[in-house]
């Protein structure tokens, strides 16, 4: 067995004994969900004085199949300006997991996760002396992720989770490591409207925002 499926392995254990460990009482949030959003964000190239700028759309989803399990799937695309020569440049990036999590407060969950991770990348470039040139390339990787959901009131809940990000590529941005925060506003019971900041190993920052239905309520 390959290291990468070692770790994923591993990781999946480390959210069955989450589950097991704070699974004794009744969920207080709810994990059946879907989310839709706006991504922007940029990053300062390494050696260079150039700020990367991306933004694009982002859907999410989750179910719980169990008490103190659900499955999770999200699709994220970010478009790139502000490279040197570059035409036109998108990733895409498509994540299927899975989540264990469990109470241990009245309102303050724990939760654990880990994704399979699959990137498309398509940039085009107008090269001085050369022309043009395009890359188009795929990534596979996983991220494992933890952290905290608390219901600070009864309409509004802060999250916080660390991840860390592995690609089967000789990127600068791999390994990619991050830490999050997130902030749900409920204007309705089943209807969120979310805000997150998030920040990277690598210099990047990025906000999204956007809202979530739950039906799992």
């Amino acid at each position: 067995m390959s290291l990468r499926w070692q770790r994923i392995g591993s990781g999946l254990v480390l959210a069955g004994f989450c589950a097991i460990t704070f699974g004794a009482q009744a969920r207080s949030f709810d994990y059946s969900y879907i989310s839709g959003g706006y991504e922007f964000g940029q990053a300062v190239v390494s050696g260079s004085s150039s700020t990367i700028q991306s933004d694009g759309p982002i859907l999410s989803g989750s179910w719980g199949v169990l008490p103190h399990f659900a499955v999770l799937g999200a699709y994220q695309r970010l478009s790139f300006s502000n490279i040197p020569y570059l035409s036109s440049g998108h990733t895409s990036v498509y994540s299927v997991g899975a989540e264990a999590h469990g109470r241990i407060q009245r309102r303050l969950d724990v939760l654990a996760a880990v994704e399979y991770l699959h990137e498309g990348v398509n940039f085009s470039y107008n090269l001085p002396f050369f022309g043009p040139m395009t890359i188009n390339t795929t990534n596979n990787g996983y991220e494992a992720k933890g952290g905290v959901r608390w219901l600070a009131t009864s309409s509004l809940e802060v999250d916080g989770t660390l991840g860390y990000r592995d690609w089967n590529c000789n990127c600068s941005n791999n390994p990619d490591t991050y830490a999050m925060g997130r902030v749900r506003y409920f204007v309705l019971r089943n209807v969120s409207v979310n805000g997150a900041y998030y920040a990277y190993n690598h210099g990047g920052h990025l906000f999204d925002v956007g809202a979530s239905y739950y039906f799992g309520r």
